[in-house]
């Protein structure tokens, strides 16, 4: 006579083959997520990768670390838009990133069409804790719209032409003080602090009409 023998799955089987289920799910989710946005971004002119797997990020964000050693800055943006164009495809591992040098390309994604292409959460809290706080820069939708709205009034076209004759008094300072001296001697320069300095003094003057340089206190 035959005995058949039958076996209940325990509940740690049960739970495995649950996580397992929900795991395959999620991941073949995300596998058609990206298949799909890599379908729709196909034909944006991209430079080879030199990972296969991080994609672009060895050459954006790794070559960026390495700018004050090389001297290369702001490779490999410049090459890359002058073989490539004014859309430049890039990918950081599983997200894909859109580089535009286009003026009309970057209106439309910052101004004219700015609700439809919102800011990374990321680059959002980066500007918040490193650039004065929330504000203009960080924020989206109609909080943006309200930002923009009390700032409009110091950027019309009458008050930028005003500031001018600052911006150009400010730049031929920096070029004859510190620029023609290096170009005279050999001596190597760092122009993000020149950069730097030219640009909070214009600030001063710009904005609040206080001169940082002629005054001793504000160094």
């Amino acid at each position: 006579m035959a005995t058949t023998l039958y076996f209940e799955p325990s509940l740690m089987n049960l739970t495995i083959l649950v996580a397992a289920t929900a795991i395959c799910f999620v991941f073949g989710r995300f596998l058609l997520q990206f298949l799909w946005l890599s379908h729709q971004v196909r034909h944006i002119p991209s430079p080879k990768p030199s990972s296969f797997l991080l994609g672009h990020v060895l050459d954006t964000l790794g070559r960026a670390a390495k700018w004050q050693l090389a001297g290369d800055y702001p490779e490999p943006y410049i090459s890359w838009t002058k073989q490539f164009g004014n859309a430049i495809l890039c990918r950081e591992i599983f997200n894909y990133v859109v580089i535009f040098t286009d003026l009309k390309a970057v209106q439309h994604v910052l101004a004219t069409n700015g609700r439809n292409y919102p800011r990374n959460k990321v680059l959002e809290s980066f500007l918040s804790d490193m650039v004065l706080g929330h504000g203009l820069l960080d924020s989206d939708g109609a909080e943006h719209d309200r930002y923009r709205k009390m700032l409009n009034p110091l950027f019309t076209p009458s008050q930028i032409k005003s500031f001018v004759s600052i911006y150009v008094s400010q730049t031929r300072y920096a070029c004859d003080s510190i620029l023609s001296q290096a170009a005279s001697t050999g001596q190597v320069v760092n122009l993000a602090h020149v950069f730097s300095d030219v640009t909070l003094r214009i600030i001063g003057l710009a904005g609040f009409g206080f001169n940082f340089e002629a005054d001793p206190e504000a160094h």
